[in-house]
């Protein structure tokens, strides 16, 4: 395996949560190269953290590891999977992510890690991320086998992901992320039938243009594109659209072909 690791948590960076987990990793590891993918998921929101897995993760080799904690069930009875996947290991607990994920990403054999040998000796119920993920992590880099990691299961937590909905002269769907930008990212994914139309967003009156790139809007203008992601993203230009149409997670959004 490749000393690739890469972090995705809700931890931010103000406290030393990701500097613990990253200890114990290279404490053991020492040449082990880590990739911070975000720190920045908001805490607890597991679509968040599968969009911004499914864009990242797909670059890697398949060889890396990727270990992902945005964890409301810390301390629970949950468990904590480790999935194969043609863009390496991918370790999360058992909330719905790897559902989530799978939109993304084509998952294959799940494992419950349950080797409490490879674990920490003292355990905290509300830091799994340093004492169960990084030191697994650490056990796989040195040469741990998947086989010892725990059994492979096939009843992992499920979690809706919004589907968009299709007709002949319209596509619905809904704002499933913000980006750092503000850009309003929808879960309307681009197909030739979608080219050309206009955006309407709930409670926003005036039809929205979909342009090219994000140079072709005027400052100020709420407009829409297809995002690197090839999913429909409603974007100001030099400005912030989240703010600018008072927007969160969820908001309902309509791709219009009748004009």
């Amino acid at each position: 395996m490749a000393r690739i690791v890469t972090l995705t948590t809700d931890f931010g960076t103000t406290d030393g949560y990701v500097a613990a987990m990253k200890g114990v990793i290279l404490s053991e590891v020492h040449d082990c190269q880590l990739v911070d993918v975000s720190h920045s998921v908001p805490p607890q929101q597991i679509r968040a953290a599968a969009y911004i897995c499914g864009q990242a993760l797909p670059m890697f080799p398949s060889d890396a590891l990727h270990i992902v904690v945005v964890d409301p069930g810390v301390g629970s009875r949950r468990r904590i999977l480790l999935a194969e996947s043609a863009c390496g290991l991918v370790m999360a607990p058992d909330n719905g992510f790897l559902s989530l994920l799978s939109q993304f990403i084509e998952l294959g054999a799940c494992r419950s890690v349950e080797n409490r040998k490879w674990f920490r000796v003292s355990v905290s119920r509300s830091f799994h991320g340093r004492d169960i993920f990084a030191p697994v992590a650490c056990q796989l880099l040195l040469g741990g086998r998947l086989e010892e990691v725990g059994p492979i299961v096939n009843d992992a937590a499920t979690c809706s992901w919004p589907q968009q909905h299709v007709t002949a002269l319209s596509c619905r769907g809904e704002v499933i992320h913000i980006d750092h930008f503000g850009n309003l990212i929808t879960n309307i994914s681009f197909n030739e039938k979608h080219e050309g139309g206009t955006v309407r967003v709930t409670d926003y009156k005036q039809p929205i243009r979909l342009i090219q790139n994000y140079a072709q809007g005027e400052e100020g203008e709420v407009t829409a594109l297809w995002g690197s992601g090839q999913y429909l993203e409603i974007v100001v230009k030099n400005g912030h659209a989240a703010r600018q149409l008072d927007a969160a997670i969820g908001l309902q959004v309509e791709l219009d072909k009748s004009q």
